[in-house]
């Protein structure tokens, strides 16, 4: 919550896309928002749905029922203006001819808000799906104070470890892995983000 809260404010003084909340409640009933949509809203498909697994707009009907006063276009609205404020080409250095689309948005958000809270996070999808793509245009802009855009030097630099998961890797090479990151991360600057990337065979 307090890293979105802090983007909130980031967002309402440096882009005109991004309606500011006018008081408090706003606030953090926009937090709250987007703290579902990053932990549990993203993770569910756009289309189908099954007793174990609703799909997005199901959702979206829960929340409605869940929470009085809030209805759907409260929800999708804030997340969805939060993904256009938050990704544009002001903001990153994005690839030429590369378009924004919404999978490529929610997966750099989705990135950069577990990083900045320092919670794992696995981006699972279709090939196509951008998520190596993102994955590149978080590492190369977010580089702390040196980055080439001024909005990326609100978050910390990230320093990136890389290692190429096989059917042979053993749950605990995968371990030492994380810790060895853990080790670099207790030596370094804490402005520095230490980013152990697991990528699929």
């Amino acid at each position: 919550m307090p890293f979105f809260w802090r983007i909130e404010k980031t967002l309402s003084s440096s882009n005109q896309r991004h309606q500011p909340r006018r008081d408090n409640d706003q606030r953090l009933k926009w937090c709250i928002f987007l703290a579902i949509a990053v932990t549990y809203y993203f993770r569910l498909p756009r289309k189908g749905s099954s007793e174990a697994m609703p799909c997005r707009k199901l959702f979206r009907d829960y929340v409605k029922q869940g929470a009085p006063g809030t209805d759907t276009y409260d929800f999708l609205p804030s997340v969805t203006d939060a993904m256009d404020a938050f990704v544009t080409t002001e903001h990153f250095v994005i690839p030429r001819g590369i378009a924004l689309t919404t999978a490529l948005k929610e997966n750099i958000f989705c990135m950069i808000s577990c990083i900045e809270t320092h919670i794992p996070l696995a981006i699972i999808g279709i090939p196509g799906s951008s998520k190596t793509l993102s994955y590149h245009i978080v590492r190369e802009n977010l580089r702390g104070s040196d980055s080439v855009k001024p909005f990326c030097r609100n978050f910390a630099k990230i320093d990136t470890y890389f290692y190429q998961c096989s059917e042979y890797s053993t749950a605990l090479e995968i371990e030492r892995q994380f810790e060895y990151a853990q080790e670099n991360q207790d030596i370094h600057d804490k402005d520095a983000a230490e980013h152990l990337d697991l990528d699929e065979s």
